[in-house]
């Protein structure tokens, strides 16, 4: 699951896990919703292409952090990590301080063009039991 398209209407018991509780932040520019269950931050995020920034994610994320020993996000990022831009360059840095890149090959494709946009970080490496470039 990297994108996901929750609106304010839907209510959450239409989201609810068992034994999860759910924080949700609906904003104009972005969503993202926080899964977390004891000490497991678990973070869906979908950004709008060419946002530009996500500072507001970045504090919002790192108040939730200090609380949980696992972190994760995965999600819709369209910060192309293949280009060198103040954007990839924002999100590089956010993740040197708290979080692994799981390396993936390309996830967006057309037909002139490459572009590694959908992401998955996690806070500690050895964690990391697998991961693919494919869905299955």
């Amino acid at each position: 699951m990297s994108e996901i398209w929750l609106k304010p209407h839907v209510p959450d018991s239409f989201v609810d896990l068992h034994g999860l509780n759910t924080f949700s932040f609906f904003r104009i520019s972005t969503k993202k919703s926080f899964y977390s269950q004891k000490s497991l931050l678990f973070t869906i995020v979908y950004s709008l292409p060419k946002l530009g920034h996500l500072f507001v994610f970045q504090a919002d994320f790192e108040k939730y952090l200090l609380s949980y020993f696992v972190a994760m996000i995965i999600g819709d990022i369209n910060i192309d990590l293949n280009q060198i831009s103040f954007e990839s360059g924002f999100l590089r840095n956010f993740c040197s301080n708290h979080l692994f890149i799981t390396l993936f090959s390309n996830t967006h494709h057309t037909s002139s063009s490459h572009s590694w946009i959908d992401h998955c970080f996690i806070r500690d490496q050895s964690l990391l039991l697998q991961s693919s470039s494919f869905p299955f």
